[in-house]
């Protein structure tokens, strides 16, 4: 699923949906990209906690190791820009978001 089926159907996102293999750098580049302009356009990404859970999902938790840190950071970017706070949950990979005044 891209990210512009994430926006309109992001409360079905499942992790039966997500592949169990990494993503290599160039797709997650272009995942992140694409949800960036996706926010700075003030697209109709419908439920930001679930449009940053489903960023989360298809390139943090898919991309290699060494990578980890450019995507977490990009997509708390995002999340700060839609008025969504992520934080570190309780095993590898997961987030926990609430909504910030």
């Amino acid at each position: 699923m891209d990210l512009a089926g994430v926006a309109r159907h992001s409360s079905s996102i499942t992790s039966m949906e997500i592949s169990a293999r990494a993503l290599c750098p160039e797709r997650i580049e272009e995942r992140l990209a694409d949800a960036e302009n996706l926010v700075r356009g003030r697209a109709d990404i419908g439920n930001p906690h679930y449009f940053i859970a489903g960023l989360w999902e298809q390139t943090y938790r898919r991309a290699p190791r060494f990578l980890g840190p450019m995507v977490s950071r990009r997509i708390g970017a995002m999340a700060r820009s839609l008025g969504v706070a992520s934080e570190a949950g309780a095993g590898p990979g997961h987030r926990q978001l609430k909504r910030v005044a």
